[in-house]
């Protein structure tokens, strides 16, 4: 393991329901991104977006180099519970999600903590 060095992995729910706070998500990813930006040391990120797929914007890009998001990256749209979309998640990461409008049928909450 590197000293002084971070890798960040973000997950974040593109599902229709977000569509009332897709300004606030793309906001709030690109003042992280700036601040983390600031830090002293090196840091990468992946930045990964689910609906009813999974897509990965970024791999382990250095952090200086990763894009902000805008009106053409994130787009909600679609239908995904988060609860079932765990089983595909990196071990750590960070979803920005409107719950409780995301619970799953296929996966319960004790099991969600399991995984955690």
């Amino acid at each position: 393991m590197k000293n002084n060095y971070t890798h960040i992995i973000m997950v974040l729910d593109r599902s229709g329901s977000m569509q009332s706070i897709k300004n606030d998500v793309i906001g709030g990813f690109n003042q992280f991104l700036e601040d983390q930006k600031k830090v002293d040391g090196q840091a990468s990120l992946t930045l990964a977006q689910f609906d009813d797929e999974y897509e990965v914007l970024e791999d382990f890009t250095d952090l200086q180099k990763v894009k902000l998001l805008d009106q053409n990256t994130y787009v909600p749209r679609s239908t995904r519970y988060w609860y079932s979309f765990l089983p595909y998640s990196p071990v750590v990461w960070v979803s920005l999600s409107m719950y409780p409008n995301n619970f799953s049928s296929a996966y319960s909450k004790k099991r969600w903590f399991l995984w955690i």
